[in-house]
C-alpha cells in the first residue's frame, strides 16, 4: 500500500499541467485554446466577459504564482485570475484603478525582480511598477517617467536577456525604446529601434525569439519585422512575415509557441495565425485559431500558459501525515505478527515518480 493510493481514496491528487493558448478578445473575455491543435477547450471561455470588471483585455501575463494577470484597458485596472480555473482570485482586482496614476493599461509583464510592470496610455505614456505579491506601487509607482525618451502610446513591455526593459512607442513615433531594467532610465538616447526602421508603422507587440532577436508587429503595414537583439538594427530587409501573408491584417500581439513557431493575433480577421519560427513562412494555411472560433473578435493579446501544479494546503499535508503514521503503524503490527519471526524493523521507501511523492511501507 502507498500514500499515493491513500491520496486517490481521499480524493487528493495532482494532475499533470497542460499548456494552452490564452487570447484576449474584444468581447471582453479571455478565451482558451488547445496549444497543439488550436481548437477551443470546452466552450473556449476561460475568463467570462466582465468578470471582476474585465473590459478590453489588452495584455496578458503569467505570474510567478501561477495565476493569470490581465490588463483591463477599459476599466483602468489589473486583474488576477486563477491559472487553473479562470475564476477571480478574491475580488479579482490586483492593481486598483488610479493606483500610482494607472489609466488605460496596455501591456504588462513580470520583471526579473518578480515585480509587475505596466504600460499606460491616454496621454500618461509611462511604465508603472507594482509589488508582484501585493499589487501595491513600488515607491511612487513610476518606473519610466511620462514621455521619457519620446515614449508615446506605449505597448509591451518586455524584458530582454540583458535584464533591460523594451517598450514599443506609437502615436507617430514608431520606434522601440530601451530602459535600464533596474532604474528605468533610458539607455543612451533610449532608442533601440529607430523611428520607421524597416518600415515600422504602428509598433505594438514585442517578443524576443529563440534566436535572441527582437520581433515586432507593424500594425499599419500588416507585417512582422525582425531586428538584431543586441543592436536593434534590421536583419536583412527587416521583414520576417511579409505584408498580408496568409491574410495577416492588423497584427497586434505575438509570441513564440512551445513548438518554436511564431503565433500572431490578426485582429482584422479575428484569428490567430502561425508562421515558421525560422523562416517566417506560413505553416500550412497559417490558420491556427480560425476566424471567430469560440466567439473570438479582434484578438490583441495572446499567451501560451501552463498552470503550475499546486502545493497542497496545510490541512491536506496534515491529513497525509496522519495517514502515513497510521500506515507505518499498521505495517509494524503486521511485521511483528509475521510467522517468519523476523526481527527486522519495517522501513519506509520513498520515491519521487512523475512529480508525485510515493511513500511505500516495506
Amino acid at each position: 500500500m502507498s500514500i499515493a493510493v491513500l491520496m486517490m481514496s481521499w480524493g487528493i491528487g495532482y494532475a499533470t499541467p497542460i499548456a494552452y493558448l490564452l487570447v484576449g478578445s474584444d468581447t471582453d473575455e479571455v478565451l482558451r485554446y488547445d496549444a497543439t491543435t488550436g481548437a477551443p477547450i470546452g466552450t473556449g471561455v476561460f475568463v467570462p466577459a466582465h468578470s471582476a470588471g474585465l473590459v478590453v483585455p489588452f495584455g496578458l501575463a503569467a505570474g510567478p504564482d501561477g495565476n493569470l494577470y490581465v490588463a483591463s484597458g477599459g476599466t483602468d485596472r489589473v486583474l488576477r485570475f486563477s491559472g487553473a480555473t479562470g475564476e477571480p482570485v478574491g475580488s479579482g482586482i490586483f492593481v486598483a484603478p488610479g493606483s500610482a496614476g494607472l489609466v488605460a493599461p496596455r501591456g504588462l509583464t513580470f520583471g526579473p525582480d518578480s515585480n509587475l510592470y505596466v504600460t499606460t496610455a491616454l496621454f500618461t505614456d509611462q511604465v508603472l511598477r507594482y509589488d508582484g505579491s501585493t499589487g501595491a506601487p513600488v515607491g511612487t509607482g513610476i518606473f519610466v517617467s511620462p514621455g521619457s525618451a519620446g515614449l508615446a502610446a506605449p505597448f509591451g513591455p518586455i524584458f530582454g536577456s540583458d535584464g533591460n526593459l523594451y517598450v514599443a512607442s506609437n502615436a507617430g513615433t514608431n520606434m522601440v525604446l530601451r530602459y535600464d531594467g533596474t532604474t528605468g532610465a533610458p539607455i543612451g538616447t533610449g532608442i533601440f529601434v529607430s523611428p520607421g526602421s524597416a518600415g515600422l508603422n504602428g509598433a505594438s507587440g514585442l517578443t524576443f525569439g529563440p534566436d535572441g532577436n527582437l520581433y515586432v508587429t507593424s500594425v499599419f503595414t500588416n507585417e512582422v519585422l525582425r531586428y538584431n537583439g543586441t543592436t536593434g538594427a534590421p536583419i536583412g530587409t527587416g521583414v520576417f512575415v511579409a505584408a498580408g501573408s496568409a491574410g495577416l491584417d492588423g497584427p497586434f500581439g505575438l509570441t513564440f509557441g512551445p513548438d518554436g513557431n511564431l503565433y500572431v493575433a490578426s485582429s482584422g480577421t479575428d484569428e490567430i495565425l502561425r508562421y515558421d519560427g525560422t523562416t517566417g513562412a506560413p505553416v500550412g494555411d497559417a490558420v491556427f485559431v480560425s476566424t471567430g472560433s469560440a466567439g473570438l473578435v479582434r484578438p490583441e493579446s495572446l499567451l501560451f500558459f501552463t498552470p503550475q501544479v499546486g502545493i497542497p494546503e496545510p490541512s491536506t499535508l496534515t491529513l497525509l501525515a496522519t495517514g502515513l503514521v497510521g500506515l507505518l503503524a499498521y505495517s509494524w503490527r503486521r511485521a511483528t505478527r509475521s510467522s517468519s519471526g523476523a526481527a527486522s524493523r519495517p522501513h519506509a521507501a520513498i520515491c519521487a515518480c512523475s512529480s508525485v511523492w510515493s511513500i511505500e511501507a516495506v
